[in-house]
């Protein structure tokens, strides 16, 4: 009788093993636009897992919590058995059985039902997803007291991780920019230029910044040949200018090729063609940055912290170099 309650308690727990298995590799697989499609279309199943894709970190924790009930069962029952089915004289034969079934559960209860959902996340997903939702309710109350914990510990450390929803949804546009090189409807540095995009889009604008104090002073009432020649000196595309009466503050900025420009046509004592600095917070990400650039029309911007303070100056040109070179370290 106890061999008997063994295997069944073994069997249960390998089932549940497989089924959160497979469904994690699924729900990190399906495709979020068809599932977003489906629930439009009226789709009950599709507005469900709508839920859960809107909020992933509920998911984990209720895998995680499932996946732990699954490996104590058959922890259990393998324990069980042992000392039914064996005369116990020490843990050798215990251990014994924990070496041969480890390999059993890793491939038949974790890899072969990740391949499975992995081939068709979206139908198997939804077969499997009503029983999902009764595991799920099973265990709420602990899987929300999981979420909070988390969250208030977060808030807590001041971590400012990017959210997994974000990142989820990052990972299936590339998924979706691999199928269209597969396909050859994308170029490969066209995809290259992606991934670069991808690999910076999380970090903050403060890493690839120039500080304030790399750039010469340039005041305005300075003559504009001084200020062309100490552009030329430091190899300044642009550069800021700061007021007389105080050397670390930027009133502005001018492109070199523009006071260049306007030396050549005139002889006669000529306008700094100043240009207006705008601010961007130093949390702010590259891209923020460039869609800055493209609404201001200008060529850089002021990074700033949140007490108004001037860390530094990024420029166009440099935030290109980054998404080309797919660069991730912090400009010193």
């Amino acid at each position: 009788m106890m061999i008997v309650s063994a295997l069944l308690l073994g069997i249960i727990g390998a089932s549940l093993s497989s089924f959160f298995s497979g469904i994690e590799t699924g729900f990190y697989r399906v495709s979020r636009s068809r599932v977003q499609l489906d629930a439009i279309e009226g789709s009950r199943l599709s507005q469900w897992l709508l839920q859960l894709v809107n909020r992933p970190s509920l998911f984990i924790a209720t895998i995680l919590l499932w996946n732990n009930v699954a490996n104590y069962l058959v922890s259990t029952a393998g324990v069980v058995f042992v000392q039914a089915a064996f005369v116990p004289e020490g843990d050798s034969a215990e251990i014994l059985v924990t070496i041969l079934l480890t390999p059993f559960l890793f491939v038949y209860c974790e890899m072969f039902p990740k391949h499975v959902f992995m081939q068709a996340p979206d139908r198997l997903l939804k077969l499997a997803l009503p029983l999902f939702f009764v595991f799920l309710i099973l265990l709420l109350p602990i899987s929300l007291i999981i979420w909070l914990l988390n969250h208030c510990l977060s808030l807590l450390l001041g971590e400012k991780h990017e959210p997994l929803q974000n990142k989820l949804a990052r990972r299936e546009l590339a998924r979706r920019f691999d199928e269209g090189q597969e396909y050859g409807l994308i170029l490969p540095a066209q995809w290259q230029l992606t991934r670069n995009v991808f690999a910076v889009a999380s970090q903050s604008i403060w890493h690839y910044m120039t500080p304030i104090e790399s750039y010469p002073v340039i005041q305005l009432s300075m003559p504009p040949r001084e200020m062309l020649a100490l552009t030329q000196e430091h190899d300044l595309p642009e550069f800021p200018v700061f007021s007389d009466w105080n050397a670390t503050l930027p009133i502005g900025y001018v492109r070199t090729i523009e006071l260049a420009l306007a030396m050549t046509q005139s002889e006669d004592e000529i306008e700094v063609p100043l240009r207006e600095l705008n601010e961007i917070d130093d949390d702010h990400s590259p891209l923020n940055a460039m869609l800055l650039f493209q609404a201001a029309g200008e060529s850089l911007v002021m990074v700033t912290d949140k007490n108004d303070n001037i860390l530094g100056l990024i420029s166009e040109k440099r935030l290109m170099s980054v998404f080309f070179s797919g660069e991730k370290q912090a400009v010193t």
